[in-house]
């Protein structure tokens, strides 16, 4: 039985590029959904670019304490997932968040692409960008995390059948067109 304010899972760690993105994290469903489902986490802001060391070190003392998955949230170059799943060496998942630029070129492709472009041996799952990319990670690393725990399963299927929310994709049959329809 857990003790009062102990949480159900394993930490994640979302890691940020910039102090600036602090404030699409919070205004995200990230910490809602996290929090809710009582999976403990730990957010910090360290640059790939400009912390190397720095973000070395937090990697590889986090995957020594047991963190079992990492959210990495960046823009512009975006190399911050690629880094820490370098640096983590496919031991836990890594996932990427593209976010827009202050600037708002290219409104979040080009961290996106830097994101789906990785070298083979060095995966990093892709959620999206912006806040519904962040809305994506938490529920996949929920996702993983249910695998390894029938708890933590029961407990997500409640929030997702709670939700209310399911995809209608094949749920209209109207033809549209019967062009080459034989």
């Amino acid at each position: 039985m857990r003790e009062k304010g102990e949480c159900l899972v394993e930490t994640v760690q979302v890691i940020l590029g910039s102090e600036s993105d602090l404030e699409i994290l919070k205004s995200s469903d990230l910490p809602k959904i996290l929090e809710g489902l009582e999976v403990s986490w730990e957010c910090h802001v360290i640059s790939a670019h400009r912390n190397a060391d720095d973000l070395h070190d937090h990697c590889q003392q986090a995957v020594a304490t047991d963190s079992k998955i990492f959210i990495a949230a960046a823009g512009m170059a975006a190399a911050l997932p690629g880094a820490i799943a370098a640096i983590t060496k496919g031991q836990v998942p890594v996932i990427g968040v593209a976010l827009e630029s202050s600037d708002g070129f290219l409104s979040g492709m080009d961290a996106l692409l830097s994101m789906v472009r990785m070298p083979p041996g060095v995966p990093v799952i892709t959620a999206g960008i912006g806040k519904p990319g962040l809305k994506n990670a938490a529920l996949i690393a929920c996702q993983i995390l249910a695998l390894t725990s029938p708890t933590f399963q029961l407990t997500f299927q409640k929030l997702l059948a709670a939700s209310g929310k399911k995809p209608r994709i094949g749920i209209k049959s109207e033809v549209v067109s019967q062009k080459g329809v034989k």
